[in-house]
């Protein structure tokens, strides 16, 4: 009997130990990034019991394996992480599945900068060395303590394909990969690197290598500085999944927008249809808040040359990005140039009561008599809508309504909610800013409310695309408003540009056909389809691409006329 307790309280501790230094590993891997933290402001790494998990269990493994397989997990979680540092080092970004191609046919030309710049080097060289040095320390110390398995590199193989094959599925998409900047940097680049393998590589592989890359297709963007900005108070409110057609503003049946309508009537906002950049949060904001045109231009994304952060950080404002939503959507926003970065994460508790208020509440909070640019994006008409506004906006009942008439009116609630909330901020800014302001309330995409049979908003048509475009201005020169007053059913691209002036900097880009414009499909490549929209003749014509290939971009493609489906031309009317 005491021989057998003390084998099994040996086991115990065996297991125990091992299972320690498994999460001891796994901590040595995670440490940098809550260092990197503490020097760059950029960088929004949070604590993640789900990244110590994986962690522990791939190093529990590899600690049963020889040391051969110690070292491959332990080097390939190392270099997973220096790519991504490296990235952040020279960049200012995150690694995307579509960065991992990019290196592919850009290599020549990276390598020959980083030799010429080896100062961005040093930070990544020096934490890839100490990690590796720690890990193998660590292994070395305690190896005859731990029992091997002949077979433990098979189970660390077959968790680390689950990902890209995952990612061969037709039916997943980049963004799914795309980083968080609140994960870490291994799991941020590990699911890049999965997405090329599991698509981007077999897609590059099966196609004619001789041809550019979407990457070299599109020539880079220009920026240049014009002088001072031409407002001290910038303020742009991204209404969510906000379908124009639902707001009595632009003559909607119910009087959902009851403020709004209110304030154009008197002359004290404008109004005007839009179109987004995408029919998704994840595709739509990159390409908004880089000024980006083409889909699938990713080195333009990558590097954020025309990143409207960007230009507001270096004209000395004050960058805030406050979001109702989830930090994953905030990738290629310009989170480099973004001094106060707060999402859903950061406020739930407030979120439960005060819904989108909590915007509000974060904009009282900001000194206004300081130069500010301040991103404030909702949540509030993002299904399920019923969720998303507190009960005293229940105007439309839903007790007893059937499917239709229940998410007809619980859209409808959530659009009268957001009517109160950016009337609110327009009223703050009103009372507390007294210098030259500029509010623009547009919104990622529409939504479709059974029109066709459909619902949702990843329905790549005309309708999921037209937004509101709402302008507040005051102490403003009669020529700043204007700009943005005066534009014709814009497009995202074109209210960039303008938002790009005011903040004094004029965007050249080589590739732009005059009036020829894009909406993305789900897919931040263009895979999932895209549309043209001709604004040369009137009404606008309208274009529906079914797809473009992992080699191409609208760049190279614009007169290869690929297979289309045109839409009704007076379906891109305006109705207000």
């Amino acid at each position: 009997m005491r021989k057998f307790i003390k084998n099994y309280l040996a086991t115990v501790w065996s297991a125990t130990h091992h299972i320690l230094l498994a999460i001891v590993c796994a901590a040595v891997v995670m440490a940098p990034d809550h260092i990197v933290n503490l020097f760059n402001g950029g960088y929004q790494t949070r604590f993640s019991i789900a990244t110590l998990l994986v962690l522990t269990v791939l190093f529990s493994l590899a600690l049963l394996g020889s040391t051969t397989v110690f070292l491959c997990l332990a080097g390939s979680v190392v270099f997973l992480q220096f790519a991504q540092l490296l990235h952040i080092s020279y960049f200012g970004s995150l690694i995307s599945p579509h960065a991992v191609i990019l290196f592919f046919s850009d290599y020549a030309e990276i390598v020959e900068t980083l030799g010429a710049l080896p100062g961005y080097l040093v930070i990544p060289v020096l934490v890839a060395a100490l990690e590796m040095l720690l890990l193998v320390f660590l292994f070395r110390k305690t190896r005859h303590l731990h029992k091997q398995i002949p077979f433990a590199w098979m189970a660390i193989l077959a968790l680390m394909l689950i990902l890209p094959v995952q990612a061969n599925n037709p039916k997943a998409t980049a963004q799914q990969y795309y980083p968080n900047p609140r994960n870490y940097s291994v799991a941020n680049t590990f699911f890049a690197v999965s997405y090329f393998l599991g698509r981007d590589l077999p897609d590059w592989l099966g196609e004619d290598q001789a041809r550019p890359s979407s990457s070299m297709a599109c020539e880079p963007y220009q920026s240049v500085r014009t002088g001072d900005p031409l407002a001290d108070n910038v303020v742009i409110v991204m209404g969510e999944s906000l379908s124009a057609a639902h707001m009595s503003v632009f003559g909607y049946s119910r009087d959902t927008t009851p403020k709004l309508r209110a304030l154009v009537g008197s002359s004290e906002l404008s109004a005007t249809i839009a179109y987004s950049a995408g029919v998704s949060t994840k595709v739509t904001l990159p390409m908004f808040y880089n000024v980006q045109r083409e889909p699938g231009n990713f080195r333009h994304m990558i590097r954020m040359e025309s990143s409207l952060f960007r230009f507001a950080k270096q004209q000395g404002f004050s960058t805030h990005y406050v979001s109702s939503q989830t930090a994953n959507l905030a990738t290629y926003v310009g989170e480099r140039y973004i001094d106060h970065f707060v999402t859903k994460e950061d406020m739930e508790v407030s979120m439960a009561t005060r819904k989108d208020r909590v915007l509000v509440d974060a904009l009282k909070n900001i000194d206004l008599s300081q130069r500010n640019f301040i991103v404030l994006h909702q949540r509030s008409s993002h299904s399920p809508y019923d969720q998303q506004y507190p009960p005293e906006f229940a105007r439309y009942p839903l007790g007893g309504a059937d499917y239709v008439d229940f998410t007809t009116n619980s859209y409808d609630n959530a659009v009268s909610f957001t009517d109160e909330v950016v009337a609110e901020i327009i009223d703050h800014l009103k009372a507390h800013s007294q210098g030259r302001t500029l509010l623009v309330f547009t919104a990622d995409h529409s939504e479709l409310l059974g029109e066709g049979g459909k619902y949702g908003h990843t329905h790549l048509q005309i309708e999921t695309a037209r937004v509101p475009l709402m302008v507040y201005g005051k102490n403003l020169g009669p020529d700043v408003q204007q700009r943005l007053y005066g534009l014709s059913q814009p497009t995202h691209y074109e209210i960039g540009k303008e938002i790009s002036a005011i903040l004094g900097y004029r965007v050249v880009n080589p590739n732009e056909e005059p009036g020829i414009y894009y909406v993305n499909g789900p897919d931040i490549g263009g895979r999932a389809g895209y549309m043209t929209i001709d604004k040369r003749v009137s009404p606008p014509r309208s274009t529906l691409i079914q797809d473009m290939s992992v080699n191409e971009s609208v760049c190279e493609i614009n007169a290869a006329k690929p297979v289309t489906v045109s839409v009704d031309a007076n379906s891109l009317s305006p109705f207000r």
